[in-house]
């Protein structure tokens, strides 16, 4: 069971552990959030010369994040509504600094079609925040499906076969007289221990949104009913 330190413990503990520099709080954060800042540069850039740069530009928002008075030092829970946005900002912010410099440095010719070129810089920055939702949407998915597992290690094998259940079926795309073929099971005893899964897994998912939108049960009731509604 976890302790009553790590039960409160929201995504503001580990920002906040991270902008002071605690080591485990920024291996954290970058694990947690550096596929997201990727996933929204590789949408952006999706030519040279921008291409070339997207590693850099992802090591130099968390540098960013992370240095004396950077971004962090002044984030908190009581200014920022959730961290999603925040952490957009920040990214777009680090993106436009980077095309500014490499049209600054770049002294051959550009041909017109370029990353530079958007005819709708407005539509552009709709589809760019739709790719970093989704990004933050799968991190959010893969968070709660660990935490799911963890549980069922736990809990015991029963446990740890009904995550396994469900990763065949939504993951693989199993169908559950498929599965229940492959380990020779009772079909309806599968069904039961589907929806048994489901509701394991919707608890992990309703905890690991509350650690991202404390104090906000609404937004985070919102997501957690939109995200399990991708999973059937």
């Amino acid at each position: 069971m976890r302790g009553m330190a790590e039960q409160d413990a929201t995504c503001w503990t580990m920002i906040q552990g991270a902008s002071r520099g605690r080591a485990n709080d920024i291996e954290t954060f970058v694990d947690r959030y550096g596929p997201i800042v990727q996933a929204y540069l590789e949408a952006r850039w999706r030519r040279p010369p921008l291409r070339d740069h997207i590693d850099d530009a992802s090591q130099e928002a968390f540098i960013e994040c992370f240095r004396e008075g950077g971004v962090l030092a002044s984030a908190s829970a009581e200014h920022i509504k959730t961290f999603r946005a925040f952490l957009l900002g920040v990214v777009r912010n680090i993106a436009r600094r980077f095309e500014k410099r490499v049209v600054r440095d770049d002294n051959r010719e550009r041909s017109p079609a370029t990353d530079f070129d958007v005819p709708d810089p407005e539509a552009e920055d709709k589809r760019l925040s739709v790719v970093f939702d989704r990004a933050w949407a799968a991190s959010i998915v893969r968070e709660a499906a660990a935490r799911q597992a963890e549980r069922a290690e736990i809990v015991g094998p029963e446990a740890v076969r009904r995550v396994e259940l469900l990763r065949l079926h939504f993951n693989e795309g199993l169908a559950v007289k498929d599965i229940a073929a492959r380990w020779d099971a009772p079909l309806k005893a599968l069904h039961h221990d589907l929806e048994r899964a489901r509701a394991e897994y919707a608890d992990a998912l309703r905890d690991v949104i509350h650690y991202h939108y404390p104090g906000e049960r609404r937004s985070a009731e919102r997501e957690v009913a939109r995200l399990l509604d991708l999973i059937g």
